[in-house]
């Protein structure tokens, strides 16, 4: 079984199978930002105190986690969770190419070079090995749909399924208006929860929520 990080978790799931196309350009920017900071948190590298990011001395597992490390440490202030997406999101979305890069050659997905408008090659990223990614997925259709119990990356992707819309890369057509009331009641009760897990969840949440809401407004204005 192919082992793979939260992050190439969330990078899978934001990619249409078929088209191999990237769902919405936020989940790359944004939304990869705050799976990266969920993930730092998870593996206790960063601390969060009054919503400021703090850096304890340590190695990360990986280089794209030591790269984030490196991008906030450039701030001479600990950044705020708000600041710390926006800085994450315009300094790492080349390291998003590269996680795709990455499950290319793991044999998950495969490249395929399409042309627009018949002139300009863009590569797509369909899938090729789909085991991997359906476990995810079954998983977490076992948590939304039949009440399992959510381990705390998979409450990370949750979170990010609500906040990115990323609903019909996870569910059936069938599936979607369960798995929206359910993925809201989720989230409702990690806002009050007091576990401290959780509400650093929440506010890397609102953050990311805030910030494709204003990318959004900004595209259609």
């Amino acid at each position: 079984m192919i082992e793979l990080a939260l992050h190439e978790k969330f990078v899978l799931l934001t990619i249409n199978d078929e088209k191999g196309t990237i769902a919405y350009g936020y989940s790359r920017s944004y939304g990869f930002a705050g799976i990266i900071l969920m993930e730092l948190f998870n593996k206790e590298l960063i601390k969060i105190e009054d919503k400021k990011i703090l850096i304890p001395v340590k190695s990360a597992p990986s280089n794209l986690l030591n790269d984030a490390l490196e991008i906030l440490k450039t701030k001479k202030k600990p950044p705020k969770i708000n600041g710390a997406i926006h800085l994450l999101s315009q300094k790492m979305s080349k390291h998003f190419d590269q996680v795709i890069d990455g499950l290319v050659d793991k044999g998950i997905l495969k490249i395929e070079d399409k042309k627009v408008l018949w002139i300009f090659n863009v590569k797509h990223y369909p899938t090729q090995n789909p085991e991997p990614e359906n476990l995810v997925k079954s998983k977490l259709k076992s948590i939304v749909l039949y009440g399992d119990h959510a381990d705390r990356e998979n409450l990370c992707l949750i979170s990010m399924i609500h906040v990115l819309d990323l609903y019909n890369e996870v569910f059936t057509k069938e599936e979607k208006k369960k798995a929206r009331k359910k993925i809201k009641e989720i989230v409702k009760e990690q806002k009050f929860a007091n576990d401290i897990q959780d509400i650093i969840q929440q506010e890397i949440m609102i953050a990311v929520s805030a910030s494709v809401a204003i990318a959004t407004t900004t595209a259609t204005s």
